[in-house]
């Protein structure tokens, strides 16, 4: 399940968090979506959002992204691991546009 922890002012960064058992030790996801991407993404209605009025305006897909993250990361983890926090920023906007256009077509088909 995806908790949205973001800022809740205007112009400020859409933090999502999610939590997975994995060998059998509960693991935390941090997905940190920039300010300028998610403005750009939904812009111009995105202009005056917090983040939270972003997540709130497509949560099925910014669910779908951390949960992505999550199952990409969980791959990774090491069962020796004393640190069960994986946190990553998101650093291309074109990849996140690319990524939007793949999840709407793909919600549009039956």
């Amino acid at each position: 399940m995806v908790k949205f922890a973001g800022d809740t002012s205007a112009g400020g960064v859409m933090t999502l968090l999610v939590d997975r058992i994995v060998h059998s030790q509960t693991w935390r996801y941090i997905l940190t979506v920039p300010h300028e991407f998610w403005t750009d993404l939904f812009f111009p209605a995105s202009a005056q959002w917090t983040a939270l009025d972003a997540y709130r305006h497509d949560q099925p897909f910014w669910d779908h992204l951390a949960e992505w993250n999550a199952d990409e990361r969980s791959k990774k983890a090491m069962p020796e691991s004393a640190n069960r926090t994986s946190k990553v920023t998101l650093n291309n906007q074109e990849w996140l546009m690319d990524e939007y256009s793949r999840f709407k077509q793909t919600a549009k088909t039956p």
